[in-house]
């Protein structure tokens, strides 16, 4: 039987999807939330479901100790009853109960305000820690890798371009590994994909020799000691390290050999043929650093053997946002975010949550202007400015802003603060600024688009 390319990336993943399938009993989050005056109102609900166990919708659900815990602090129930758990709060901001940071921020001004969501749920809010403890595994197997060269691939003509590339290159290769297969596994990111699998295609050399060293009698081939008089075991280790030093090629000049799948074809017909006691015992110091590497190699992948959940959050905005990264439901009028959830203390990216969006007051809107004049990112931009006034500015332009009628923009047109010089005639000075040009802009843009 062939051995596959990519092995390690596509084990892993085939370990994954094995592991979803392997259950039919799974737990479900929803997060519900609408906004509330200045706050959110929010409601958890967890239940679980199973194909083959009709009573699953009256089972306990749990997220696990610390997440209980949370949610018996934040709602005042703990969701251990024999029941799906559903709680819910009006909050000014967002709550941790199964997200570990959230953001809820209402920024108001008289024509309407602008609402920013922002929460991240699950998973490590620490990728900086976990990124360096991956790139210190690729420090550590390059070093053992250097190691067993010197050891084990014997007089120094034998495999010149394996010698020589776990020299000098292995390290920043399996460092650049660490990144874009972590990426790939912590998120569906098809451009770390593609970069993972072209890094595996470079120089297969140091993840075939992992594979071997996995598995008998590859293993103790490569890690024992194989006496020139033992032909058969002799030849199959010169097969393997064959193989190794053909994947250190570049694919150009690999793609003019044998194909691999031959080559493979070979080493398994190699291996086959070499009888049990014919393979050498593995010494005990190899035994351990076989260990050793592939503790370390299984570093490389986030530990995503199965999501503790799905989760979906829905967020009642009313109107599109501005800026997401959610789905929008215009049926709903809400967005959506839909992704597994994984325990705080597993390897995973945490699920990000954004929208950002512009709630007009249409009643005050007509009463000035005549009809709705601001929306969207030009209402958004409004109430940012107008929130960084100060009180007696704000006072001063709610004034101005309160004299002005439908169709008659004339006084936001010659409005300047009181600690301002007066602004000019039109044109008479084409450098005059003010603090309220920034509004003044969005309301006459707005006022002329719409004529």
């Amino acid at each position: 039987m062939s051995i596959p390319r990519l092995r390690f990336r596509r084990l892993a993943c085939a370990a994954v999807a094995l592991s979803l399938a392997a259950g039919c009993r799974q737990t479900h989050v929803l997060i519900e939330m609408t906004p509330a005056g200045a706050g959110v109102e929010r409601r958890v609900s967890l239940w679980s479901t199973d194909t083959d166990d009709s009573l699953s919708p009256h089972r306990p659900v749990s997220l696990g100790d610390e997440i209980d815990a949370r949610l018996q602090r934040v709602y005042g129930t703990r969701p251990d009853t024999l029941a799906p758990y559903s709680a819910s709060r009006r909050f000014d901001d967002i709550p941790r109960d199964v997200g570990n940071w959230g953001r809820w921020k209402v920024t108001r001004s008289p024509l309407g305000a602008e609402v920013e969501y922002a929460e991240r749920l699950g998973g490590n809010p620490e990728p900086g820690a976990l990124l360096t403890q991956r790139l210190a595994a690729a420090d550590s197997i390059a070093d053992q890798l250097r190691a067993w060269a010197a050891t084990h691939l014997g007089p120094q003509d034998r495999c010149p371009r394996l010698r020589a590339y776990l020299a000098a290159d292995v390290r920043a290769d399996l460092r650049d590994l660490v990144a874009f297969s972590w990426l790939q596994g912590a998120r569906d990111d098809s451009n770390a994909v593609a970069n993972a699998d072209v890094r595996w295609l470079e120089h297969p050399a140091p993840y075939d020799l992992m594979y071997y060293t996995s598995i008998d009698p590859a293993r103790k081939l490569l890690l024992g000691d194989v006496p020139a008089t033992n032909a058969p075991a002799a030849a199959a280790r010169g097969a393997l390290l064959g193989l190794l030093e053909r994947d250190v090629s570049s694919p150009d000049e690999r793609r003019g050999d044998a194909s691999e799948e031959a080559a493979h074809e070979s080493v398994d017909g190699r291996l086959r043929a070499v009888p049990k006691e014919a393979v050498p015992a593995l010494a005990q110091a190899d035994s351990l650093l076989w260990e050793r590497l592939s503790d370390r190699f299984g570093e490389f992948y986030p530990d995503l053997s199965e999501p503790r959940a799905t989760l979906e959050v829905r967020l009642a905005t009313g109107v599109e946002p501005g800026e997401t990264n959610g789905e929008w439901d215009a049926a709903r009028a809400a967005v959506t975010w839909k992704g597994p959830w994984w325990p705080e203390g597993s390897a995973a990216l945490p699920m990000a949550c954004k929208a950002a969006w512009a709630r007009a007051d249409s009643a005050r809107q007509r009463a000035t202007f005549g009809r709705v004049l601001l929306t969207g990112e030009a209402l958004a931009g409004y109430c940012r400015w107008y929130a960084a006034l100060p009180a007696r500015r704000q006072g001063e332009w709610d004034r101005m802003l309160g004299a002005v009628r439908p169709g008659d923009v004339a006084p936001i047109e010659r409005f300047a603060f009181s600690d301002e010089k007066s602004r000019p005639s039109a044109g008479a000075d084409s450098t005059y600024t003010s603090a309220a040009d920034p509004a003044r802009k969005l309301i006459l843009e707005a006022a002329k688009g719409g004529k």
